[in-house]
This record gives structure tokens, sequence and C-alpha cells, in this order.
């Protein structure tokens, strides 16, 4: 049986989950009717194959097919913590190509997740009609988040390969702040 103390935080970080993982598909247009055929699929290292067969079958990409604007936002907040945006910075169309070649290779990603890592960036892609259409948490920690999820991505672990890929592909656009 829990006790009263434990029994509040196991409540406290399941709310906090719940709404975190809200928030962060919140305001994309239709989060998962963009993927949702392979959406099913246990995202587990036993059905990794399957749900990478299904995302290759239906054409899947991420960002979305209709995508063709990107925004970044640098975190001002220099401590972990919550996420802080900080300046916008564009990205182009070759940058929304190249992290849907990307996020396509698996080799880029490994499974597992890091502990608390810090959110360097976040990225936001829309579509012609300024519709927000993915959103994706970079952290130099090692990690990823896209949303909605994708299944190539693993859990959002990045590889060595992944890691490096990745940074250079940012520099360009965000090494003005730096």
């Amino acid at each position: 049986m829990l006790l009263p103390r434990e029994s509040l935080l196991l409540l406290t970080g399941s709310i906090f989950i719940f709404f975190g993982c809200q928030d962060a598909e919140s305001n994309l247009v239709n989060p998962n009717a963009s993927y949702s055929e392979c959406q099913g699929i246990n995202d587990s290292p036993s059905h990794y194959k399957r749900l990478c067969d299904c995302i290759q079958e239906k054409g899947y990409v991420f960002p979305a097919s209709s995508v063709n604007q990107v925004v970044i936002y640098r975190n001002r907040n220099k401590e972990l913590g919550e996420f802080q945006r900080g300046e916008k910075l564009r990205g182009d169309i070759q940058l929304v190509e190249n992290f849907r070649a990307f996020t396509s290779d698996s080799s880029n990603f490994v499974w597992g997740e890091a502990g608390t890592p810090y959110t360097d960036f976040e990225l936001e892609f829309f579509d012609a009609d300024g519709n927000l259409m993915n959103r994706v948490f970079v952290s130099y920690d090692g990690m990823l988040w896209v949303y909605p999820r994708f299944g190539i991505t693993r859990w959002g672990g990045l590889s060595i390969k992944g890691d490096s890929v990745l940074r250079k592909m940012l520099y360009p656009y965000i090494r003005q702040e730096e």
C-alpha cells in the first residue's frame, strides 16, 4: 500500500506526464490523423519492424508531406526546467527536407531515453496555410521528441551518428545566436 506522500507524488507525476504530453500536441492540426494507420502498433523493440513497414507502406514522412515551413526556438532557460521560448529563428525548405531524411533513417535512433534532459530547441513545422502540423523538441543530451509520435524514431534516443547529423543539420540556422 502506498503511503500518503507516495500517493501524492504518484498522482502529481501522472498529472504532469498527462498534461505535459497533451500540451506538446496541442495546437497541432489533427495530430493523430497524419499517422493514424500505424499508431495502433506498439512502439517497442519487438514491434519495430512491423511499425517501420507500416510507415513505409503508407508513405508517411515526418514532418508531414504538406509541411513547407519551419520555425526554431532556442531555450531561454539556461538551467534544467521548463522550456522557455527564446528568439524565433527561421528555417527553410532545405531544413524541412533534411529533417524528413533524418527521421526516415532508423540508424539515427537507438532505443532509450535520456533521464532528465535539457531541451535546447523547439521546432514547429507548418503547412502553406500556416497550420501547425508537427512539433519537435531537441536535446543535445541525445534526445529528440516528435509530435505526433513517429515510430521510426523509436523512443527518441539518438545514436552517435544521429546526434552528429542533427547538430550539423541545425547549425546553419542556429549559429546566428551562438
